[in-house]
């Protein structure tokens, strides 16, 4: 068995993320697994965001909430589409560019023991998206029927 370099990885099974500039590096103590605070703290990490509260009137949602606060590099949020009991609702996912044009973002919808990659999303669902850099995600939503309210939440 192969022994383990400076930093705990045993040989050939090193860590890659995105610097910065969008190249490639090796995790190591000179350059840490990046994260990306969303809670406006100063201690970095993941964090949850509520991107639409309980409500019950068809509309839409933004993350981030406005073309100023686009994210500036790639990021993976999950998000969580939830509701009352009784509620039904449907969600549409689209990605809003740097020009706010509007095109359909696929998630990847993770249902037990199924995984798909989906359009649009339902009460109960919890679906996982890429935003890609200086981009938004825009979730448009139908009233919910059987009464209820709908929320969204994500962790980034």
């Amino acid at each position: 068995m192969a022994g383990k370099d400076a930093n705990g990885v045993f040989a050939g099974q090193q860590i890659y993320a995105k610097d910065e500039q969008g190249r490639m590096r090796a995790v190591g103590a000179d350059f840490p697994m990046p994260m990306k605070s969303v809670d406006g703290g100063s201690s970095g990490g993941v964090g949850t965001v509520t991107i639409l509260g309980a409500g019950s009137a068809a509309g839409n949602a933004t993350y981030p909430p406005t073309a100023e606060s686009a994210v500036l590099k790639d990021t993976d949020i999950t998000i969580y589409f939830g509701g009352g009991a009784s509620t039904t609702g449907t969600f549409t996912s689209f990605l809003i560019d740097i020009n706010d044009r509007k095109t359909a973002l696929p998630g990847i919808r993770e249902n037990g023991a199924s995984i798909s990659q989906v359009n649009t999303a339902n009460v109960g669902d919890v679906v996982s998206y890429t935003i890609p850099a200086l981009c938004r995600l825009r979730i448009e939503y139908t009233a919910p029927t059987g009464g209820g309210t709908l929320s969204i939440k994500g962790v980034v």
